[in-house]
């Protein structure tokens, strides 16, 4: 509910636990995903992908 409300479209539940995500193609607009739920007291990290080139 908090990321839907924050703006998130598509969210993901990691494994059975807690945990929940979303991805992002745009990093500005992941920075203020990220805000809006550190406002909201939440426990919320931001991350990168990485890409593997062989």
């Amino acid at each position: 509910e908090h990321l839907v409300k924050a703006g998130a479209d598509n969210i993901h539940l990691a494994g059975s636990g807690p945990t929940l995500f979303t991805l992002l193609k745009d990093k500005t607009q992941a920075e203020e995903l990220y805000s809006r739920l550190k406002q909201q007291r939440l426990e919320v990290y931001l991350t990168d992908t990485l890409a593997i080139i062989d």
